[in-house]
């Protein structure tokens, strides 16, 4: 059984969804955006805590500090928001795919 990505000491059962804001599990989904948890992570994780949004983003290889001054904005110009946090994400993914063909 798989350990938990963030504790690395409890098996982990159930997998958390990425993604700031609510109702983008699809987005996850589409840009494997998922790290397998176990239960007691992933409840700190649904608080939302700093600390544990910035291992994850330390895990998947996001750019934690650009995409937490995205979070800050205000939402008023959402397509603007949109745009700049799916270029972090992209670039973010592209570094981690680069990453993985190196080890191979």
């Amino acid at each position: 059984m798989k350990k938990c990505k963030l504790c690395k000491v409890r098996p982990a059962i159930e997998d958390h969804h990425f993604w700031f804001g609510n109702g983008t599990r699809q987005i996850a989904d589409e840009y494997g955006l998922i790290i397998p948890l176990c239960r007691v992570c992933h409840n700190e994780a649904h608080r939302h805590k700093k600390p544990i949004q910035k291992k994850i983003c330390d895990v998947l290889l996001l750019d934690y500090v650009n995409l937490n001054q995205i979070m800050k904005r205000p939402k008023k110009k959402w397509n603007k928001f949109q745009k700049d946090y799916m270029e972090i994400i992209r670039d973010s993914l592209a570094r981690r795919k680069k990453l993985e063909e190196e080890d191979d």
